[in-house]
Formats: structure tokens, C-alpha cells, sequence
């Protein structure tokens, strides 16, 4: 399933800096701290280094990640 595809890449990419696009159309950049069955927890929040936020997994849209 897509929420499945979502899991999976943010699992791979725990740790990373990423960007998510949601389907409102608001980003949110940090680093993915956790991975669960219905959200991601990001940390250090762009401009905001001291907030965490809960992001719903059937909200993500697209995850933009930098790669070398």
C-alpha cells in the first residue's frame, strides 16, 4: 500500500534531514527521529531546533531527501 511505501522510506532514511511534503501542501523539515504504524516523529525542526512534530503518514505527500 502507499502508506506501507511511506513507512519504508522514512525507515531508510531514519536520521537523515528530509523534507515532507504534505497533501495540504505544507512542508516540514527536520530530521526523522522514529518511524510507527501511523506517523513519523520528526526532530529539529527547521527554525524551530527545540520541536518535535507527529506527522500522520496517510498526510505525507512526497519525501524530498538530499542525496550525494
Amino acid at each position: 500500500s502507499g502508506e506501507n511505501a511511506v513507512a519504508q522510506t522514512l525507515n531508510k532514511n531514519a536520521g537523515k534531514k528530509v523534507t515532507l511534503k504534505l497533501a495540504s501542501g505544507v512542508e516540514i523539515k527536520g530530521k526523522i527521529a522514529s518511524v510507527g504504524d501511523l506517523a513519523v516523529r520528526v526532530s529539529e525542526l527547521e527554525g524551530q531546533e527545540f520541536y518535535d512534530a507527529w506527522v500522520r503518514l496517510d498526510d505525507i505527500a512526497a519525501i524530498i531527501v538530499r542525496v550525494k
